[in-house]
C-alpha cells in the first residue's frame, strides 16, 4: 500500500509540467492558477504524510504496551526527522546545487 502511494506521489510530480502547460504562466494577479498548482503539488504529499504517520503509529502502538509511550516515540521520531531533513537540505543539498 505504501509503495503504491509513493508511486502515486511520484506520478503527480511527473505530471506537473503537463499541468503547467494547461494552466499557463502564473502571474501574481492570478491567484486561482497559483492555488491550483500548489494544491496539485502539495495535496498528495500532505495526504500521504498523514496516512503514513497514522499507519506507523498504529503499527508502533500494537508493538508497545503503553499507548502514551508509542505516541511519544512516534512524535520524537517525527520531530527528529523534520529537524534533520531541514538541516541536511540547508547545509548539504543547497551547497551541492
Amino acid at each position: 500500500m505504501i509503495r503504491r502511494a509513493g508511486l502515486a506521489l511520484v506520478g503527480a510530480y511527473a505530471a506537473y509540467p503537463w499541468l503547467l502547460e494547461r494552466v499557463g504562466p502564473v502571474h501574481p494577479q492570478s491567484a486561482a492558477s497559483a492555488a491550483l498548482l500548489c494544491a496539485f503539488l502539495l495535496a498528495p504529499a500532505a495526504f500521504l504524510s498523514g496516512f503514513l504517520f497514522t499507519a506507523l503509529g498504529e503499527r508502533l502502538r500494537s508493538g508497545m504496551a503503553d499507548a502514551g509511550a508509542a505516541t511519544g516515540a512516534l512524535t520524537l521520531a517525527n520531530t527528529l526527522g523534520a529537524m534533520l531533513g531541514s538541516l541536511l537540505a540547508a547545509f548539504v543539498l543547497l551547497p551541492v546545487l
